[in-house]
């Protein structure tokens, strides 16, 4: 079972965290964030971006962590979790990218 669950950590952590990025982008426009100026950009879209960055470094820690060799005993799930977590990091930037450059409450 563990090795089943590192597996699927990598991806799950995304899931996560792509939901609560996008749970941050609704909280702010209903608590009216983009007009709360911050310096050259809004309050919202200076938290967004700084979520952004968290939620990255988060990916890229599991990247890490499941990428050391003593992670797993099996060569197969060992590759299997680190390509997932390449992955994850991939859609973490991807996906999050429009939320936190392009997004507007409307």
């Amino acid at each position: 079972m563990t090795e089943v669950a590192r597996i699927f950590a990598p991806i799950l952590i995304w899931l996560g965290l792509f939901t609560g990025v996008y749970a941050l982008h609704g909280l702010g426009c209903g608590l009216g964030w983009p007009q709360q100026d911050l310096g050259p950009a809004s309050l919202h879209r200076v938290a967004l971006i700084a979520a952004w960055g968290v939620a990255i470094l988060l990916q890229a820690a599991v990247l890490y962590l499941v990428a050391r060799p003593w992670a797993s005993r099996s060569p197969l799930i060992q590759q299997v979790t680190v390509t997932l977590a390449i992955s994850a990091v991939v859609a973490m930037v991807w996906t999050l990218f429009p939320v936190a450059f392009a997004s507007s409450c409307g």
